[in-house]
């Protein structure tokens, strides 16, 4: 929720901006400028109540998103708590920019300033984070490369500063105290330049001096941090596993996602029971992410979406020994079969014959790479569908038999069929 709060910021500091660049211009608009000038108020002191105002109602704003979210928090949410440095990031961030916008509503007078203020600000949070998103991506090594920091507009995102893949959950957060320097050191280089359009006086110069080191202290960091770690190499927030157990099947998950237990649970019971204490059949699954690795030990829960979760029980029981994996891989039709009715177990929609690959007895054309492009393997239609009647009759034929006929049989043959040395013939 706390990210959720930050990320509003988007949305919320481009509109303080604009506003600062329409009080900015008022005066000019309503010509009374002269007026305004020879009051005795001076005239940073203007500018910095109107910068005030346009933050002042730009807080406000931020101040009831983050209450919403806080009461969605305390009423929805199953572990974590608050981060302060994370929302006072995002509220600082809105006197920045209202700032900037009030620079540019002095620079440059026009009725059209409040617009090309919003504008910039847009482009400076959420086209500067698309540009981030366009740029990421992991290389074989596990590594991130293309990164924002490779980007200086994106110092001026603070959501993209700390925000990482998976961080509501799972890692601490990093650069917090850094975003708050540089975005403290940049509200006051704003300051000082808006002083200096007024007055290009020493003490003007020397303030935008040591806002601009300030700054540089926050920066630094930021444009340095280590964001080529993958998720992997980040360490993680401590928890304890929730966990429930149905049928003889652990099902464990972060505690952020506990609503998601039951139904998991009982997916998975549903789908395993018929093959639980058999050999490659793990007794606990786990739900992946960057807080820890799969082991051998335990099967990997591969999020919520139920087809995931029957790719992932597939890839843990069945491996395939092929170039593809989850619908391009190639298994023998007796595994097919099986994982078929275990699959219709679930309760889901008829998933098709060739959910889990196609049969490895119709001929499949290997993988091949053409330039950049990866083609999968593709076997041949013709016999695919002279054969999907056969799958399809020795699904419906297990499916029919008394559950101490299929375990028996399952259990006599369980070996074979793992090591693929089954036929459909070999099916009762």
């Amino acid at each position: 929720m706390s990210f959720a709060s930050l990320r509003s910021y988007a949305v919320i500091a481009p509109l303080a901006a604009a506003l600062a660049a329409w009080l900015a211009d008022r005066d000019r608009r309503r010509r009374t400028m002269g007026l305004v000038e020879s009051a005795p108020i001076a005239p940073l002191r203007r500018d910095l109540v109107n910068l005030g105002v346009a933050s002042l109602w730009g807080l406000i704003g931020y101040g009831l998103v983050a209450a919403w979210f806080a009461g969605k928090g305390i009423t929805g949410a199953t572990w974590g708590g608050p981060d302060v440095g994370l929302i006072a990031v995002g509220a600082l961030a809105i006197p920045v920019f209202a700032g900037i916008g009030g620079l540019i509503g002095r620079l440059v007078p026009s009725k059209f300033s409040p617009i090309l203020a919003l504008g910039v600000m847009f482009f400076l949070t959420i086209g500067s984070d698309a540009y981030k998103q366009t740029t990421t991506s992991y290389q074989p090594d596990g590594t991130l490369g293309g990164y924002s920091h490779d980007q200086p507009l994106q110092l001026l995102m603070p959501w993209g500063l700390t925000v990482v893949n998976w961080a509501e959950v799972s890692t601490p957060i990093h650069f917090v105290p850094e975003s708050l320097v540089w975005l403290t050191g940049l509200l006051a280089v704003v300051i000082a330049v808006t002083a200096l359009v007024r007055n290009r006086s020493v003490i003007a110069w020397t303030g935008l001096a040591i806002s601009v080191v300030i700054a540089g202290i926050g920066a630094v960091p930021l444009i340095e941090r280590e964001s080529g770690l993958s998720p992997w190499e980040r360490p993680a927030v401590a928890f304890t596993w929730s966990c429930q157990t149905e049928s003889g099947i652990e099902v464990c998950v972060h505690p952020a996602y506990e609503a998601r237990l039951d139904d998991t649970s009982r997916f998975m019971s549903d789908v395993l029971s018929p093959i639980v204490g058999l050999d490659g059949v793990p007794l606990t699954w786990r739900q992946t992410g960057p807080w820890e690795r799969p082991t051998t030990a335990t099967g990997s829960l591969s999020g919520f979406d139920w087809r995931n979760q029957l790719w992932g029980i597939v890839e843990t029981v069945f491996p395939a020994d092929s170039e593809g994996d989850g619908p391009l891989a190639t298994r023998p039709a007796s595994q097919l079969v099986i994982l078929q009715w275990l699959a219709d177990r679930s309760g889901q929609a008829d998933m098709g014959s060739w959910f889990f690959g196609s049969p490895q007895e119709v001929t499949t054309a290997p993988a091949r790479t053409e330039g950049e492009a990866w083609f999968p393997p593709e076997p041949d239609e013709v016999q695919l569908a002279a054969f999907e009647p056969q799958v399809d009759a020795a699904v419906a034929r297990f499916a029919a038999l008394p559950p101490e006929d299929q375990g028996a049989w399952l259990e006599r043959n369980w070996d074979d069929l793992r090591a693929g040395t089954l036929t459909l013939e070999d099916l009762p």
